[in-house]
């Protein structure tokens, strides 16, 4: 807008006899806090560069129309600038030398208001002129005030504000001069002036223009809308806006705000995509061991030391892996403008793990121990035996006495046990992990399942408690359903002379070693004959299982079918009623492997146990 000087000479002399401009008094006075931000230069400082003051003068009963053809002078060294706004001028005056105003309209009046005190550059003030209007003949008439499209429209009549809705009616109402102001939601404001003779019956119907437009922002469904700084609702909103400029934006938890001003046309519907975007942090990842696999919500990143700069702000999941430690999982928060460091040690795979990771369900792998489990009650010590065809031994399918661990010179079975017995036992009752000899034949005392993994492990961490026994539903998704590389699970074979059960972890790679009838339930163990050499350079080496037939125990004393029968023990059991309560284990013999549950009885039967450390 140009810098206007308004100074004028002449004040027109037909003036209607029923409208007077006047200052209310006691309205003008200096507004606290109210300042001249125009940042328009113009509106800064006059022709001389002498700074301005504004005064905001307010207006009653008179129309936007004639509030435009107001006149403001004062003395000839002030410059005066103005800018309209609804309901009000703001008079941009030199603060210096301003000391009155004049005001004037060409069908209202003039007059002169004396500025009660000095005013100061760039403060601001108020002021309210208000267009006194009087009845120019007296008695009275009828109005009535009808608005379209629609009634319901509140009335202000010469700035009172009326209870009665459109259509309104009063059939005494005093002559005059009437402003009428109806608003209604939907609409724009119009404003009519009319005057009211006696005996006059007016009928005004007043046209209210459509001031909304439908409005359609879409966002995604974890979006929340806001509209002018309200909160609309979450996901894609629709609805009416006003005319006129709207403030939008599209705010999304760890997302930087997609926020605009749009402009809002009556009657012109208008759709708006907001996105907001997505922030990023900066993680610093280091490890003991280094050398860690970094995985950030599932996906890799890569190995430790390491820094990760495209990972959103907000919550996340760590997970560090490597062969022989306990994988480490951990929950981090990454903040905008800073970068999160995480020094992590990881947990050393217990002594007497199997260096190789199996899948017993969808989200849980784990390590084998490095042989089955054995018991010495007289030391009442625990150990994992030294090989993983090791087992003790009694009596094969014929009869014969089997078995290929000594101590002194003296074969050591699982006939032998007591609470005194110095030798070595690896068949244990279901659930006996708090009384490895017990042998009584009362089937109630075995209710209660107690975990073998329990108990201090001398060369398997001791007194760290990692191991546990595998449930029937994990040895079934360990042999029937996990999935590797190399589509390779399982496969009997003799190793050392021993006939037994080979476990391929999931990493095996399928070159490594040509073996026959894998995943087969009808394979032999003849099939696949593996030396001692092959063994250990080709299988354990690469993180390979062995379970042996190590038999099973029929009573205290008798054991049978060595070298013939493996059965492993879970904490798992079906019940088939009150007194039938069966245990499950995992068997294998030749061309047959599975989950079996062999009658209440089957409680007091000795199998093997081989533990499992979480990998995680």
């Amino acid at each position: 807008m140009k810098k206007v000087i308004f100074i004028f000479l002449l004040l027109l002399a037909s003036i209607q006899a029923f409208a007077q401009l006047e200052v209310k008094p006691g309205s003008f006075h200096e507004v606290p806090g109210f300042v001249n931000i125009n940042p328009d230069e113009n509106y800064q400082f006059d022709d001389n560069d002498l700074p301005f003051a504004v005064i905001k003068v307010r207006t009653e009963n008179i129309t936007d129309k004639q509030r435009r053809d107001l006149r403001f002078e004062s003395n000839l060294a002030v410059g005066i600038l103005l800018e309209y706004k609804t309901g009000e001028v703001w008079v941009y005056v030199t603060a210096k030398y301003a000391d009155y105003l004049k005001i004037s309209h060409p069908d209202l009046s003039s007059i002169e208001f004396t500025i009660p005190f000095d005013l100061q550059p760039k403060k601001g003030y108020e002021m309210t002129l208000v267009n006194v209007t009087t009845p120019t003949t007296s008695g009275s008439g009828s109005l009535t005030v009808i608005t379209k499209p629609e009634d319901g429209a509140s009335i202000t009549l010469n700035g009172k504000v009326l209870s009665q809705k459109t259509p309104y009616t009063n059939d005494m109402i005093a002559a005059g001069q009437y402003e009428i102001t109806v608003k209604k939601n939907r609409y724009k404001s119009v404003t009519k002036l009319i005057s009211i003779q006696n005996g006059d019956n007016q009928r005004v119907e007043i046209e209210m223009p459509i001031d909304v437009a439908a409005i359609t922002i879409n966002v995604d469904a974890q979006t929340d809308v806001y509209v002018d700084g309200k909160l609309m609702k979450r996901g894609t909103w629709s609805g009416e806006l006003n005319s006129g400029q709207h403030t939008i934006g599209g705010r999304k938890q760890y997302y930087r705000d997609d926020t605009r001003t749009i402009t809002v046309e009556a009657g012109v519907p208008n759709s708006y995509n907001l996105n907001a975007s997505p922030i990023y942090g900066k993680v610093s990842i280091k490890s003991v061991p280094s050398g860690s696999t970094v995985f950030i919500d599932g996906k890799e990143y890569g190995v430790t030391p390491l820094e990760v700069s495209d990972i959103m702000i907000g919550p996340h999941e760590l997970k560090l892996s490597k062969d022989r430690w306990q994988t480490l999982k951990k929950q981090f928060v990454l903040e905008e403008g800073k970068v999160l460091t995480l020094n992590e040690s990881l947990v050393n795979c217990p002594e007497g793990a199997i260096n190789g990771l199996f899948s017993i369900s969808p989200t849980q792998k784990v390590y084998f121990s490095k042989g089955n489990l054995q018991y010495q009650a007289s030391t009442n010590t625990w150990r994992f035996a030294e090989h993983q065809w090791d087992y003790v031994g009694g009596t094969d399918f014929h009869g014969n006495v089997v078995g290929n661990v000594y101590e002194g010179g003296v074969r050591c079975d699982n006939h032998n046990v007591s609470p005194t017995y110095t030798g070595w036992i690896d068949l244990f009752y279901w659930g006996t992990g708090d009384n490895p000899t017990k042998r009584n034949r009362n089937l109630e005392e075995y209710d209660t399942f107690h975990d073998w993994g329990d108990n201090a492990i001398s060369n398997g961490g001791n007194k760290e408690k990692f191991w546990r026994t595998m449930t029937s539903d994990e040895w079934g998704y360990l042999i029937d359903t996990r999935t590797t590389p190399s589509g390779m699970r399982y496969a009997t074979a003799i190793v050392n002379g021993v006939k037994g059960l080979i476990l391929l972890p999931d990493s095996w790679n399928k070159e490594t070693y040509k073996l026959k009838k894998v995943n087969n339930t009808k394979a032999n163990f003849s099939v696949n004959n593996i030396s001692l050499s092959d063994w250990n350079d080709k299988f354990e080496a690469n993180g390979a299982v062995f379970l042996p037939a190590a038999g099973v125990g029929r009573g205290p004393n008798n054991i049978e079918l060595t070298n013939y029968f493996g059965g492993y023990y879970t904490p798992s059991t079906i019940s088939y009623g009150k007194d039938d309560v069966q245990p499950n284990f995992f068997y294998f013999r030749d061309s047959s492997l599975g989950i079996a549950a062999t009658g209440k009885y089957s409680k007091l039967e000795g199998r093997s146990v081989r533990l499992v450390c979480p990998a995680e």
